[in-house]
């Protein structure tokens, strides 16, 4: 009776371990096939220089600069990168197409009007450092105090020119970067010890990352992209942030949601939302 049970057990132990070969097989292939997927989904543009950003606004209107600090914008009509700005610091693409940057000299500039024209728009107060835009309307930056700006538009009948007036949200609290989001004008901030934060006003930061990112792009309050120190791109979506890719430079969020990537090799990746 011993010997009948002993062999039963081992019995059962060998189905067991049969069953479980069997779902690690499964999962693993499930995962290659995901990841295959995932890799199917990209479209990969190379460019023949070192690339430090990337940001989009609707649909595939994306731009980048490069380490030699030049702006360049990817054309779907011409089918090539366009150059349009040397001596660039920083750069943001508006949800409404509007390009804004900011020079070597910490000037603020907006393309209006021609192609290749690029008006300034700050009030020469400010060494402004980061920029984010929302639309044309409402801009962001930062400068070398980690201050909080914002810049409205404002439209002088009399002068006939745009302007921008300026104001100081926060020069009390950290801003090392502040973004808008596209879907509903909440704003993310890269706040104290460059940890992400929902921007509810100067005294309400509410935290959302739990390491210090080095960028950010935010979508809506419950949705954005961020890369972290060790060059890992994460997207935040309703309370989770979850890992993406390794290796990446700079990342950008669409209005659709797509995201676009840069890796080491400076190949210009595309993700579909779906």
């Amino acid at each position: 009776m011993a010997s009948y049970q002993l062999s039963y057990i081992k019995i059962l132990r060998f189905i067991g371990a049969i069953i479980i070969s069997m779902l690690i097989i499964y999962l693993f292939f499930k995962d290659i096939n995901h990841l295959n997927k995932q890799i199917n989904k990209m479209e990969v543009r190379s460019f023949q220089t070192t690339v430090k950003k990337i940001d989009v606004g609707y649909g595939e209107d994306y731009w980048i600069l490069t380490e030699n600090n030049q702006l360049y914008y990817n054309s779907a009509m011409l089918k090539q990168f366009v150059y349009k700005r040397s001596d660039v610091l920083d750069f943001a693409v508006g949800l409404d197409g509007t390009v804004v940057c900011i020079d070597k000299n910490n000037r603020v500039y907006v393309r209006n009007i021609n192609i290749d024209w690029w008006y300034r728009i700050d009030n020469g107060i400010d060494a402004h450092q980061t920029i984010s835009i929302c639309d044309y309307n409402t801009i962001f930056t930062t400068n070398d105090n980690f201050d909080y700006i914002k810049g409205v538009y404002n439209y002088k009948i009399d002068d006939k020119i745009d302007m921008y007036d300026w104001e100081y949200v926060d020069i009390y609290y950290t801003y090392y970067q502040v973004s808008c989001a596209f879907h509903d004008y909440s704003i993310w901030i890269r706040g104290s010890e460059e940890y992400a934060f929902l921007y509810v006003n100067n005294y309400t930061h509410i935290p959302r990352s739990d390491v210090p990112l080095k960028q950010i792009k935010a979508l809506s309050n419950q949705h954005a992209i961020g890369v972290d120190y060790h060059n890992n791109l994460w997207e935040y979506t309703k309370g989770t942030w979850t890992w993406i890719r390794d290796k990446v430079k700079s990342a950008s969020i669409n209005y659709n949601g797509d995201v676009f990537y840069i890796d080491y090799n400076d190949l210009i990746y595309k993700i579909n939302k779906n």
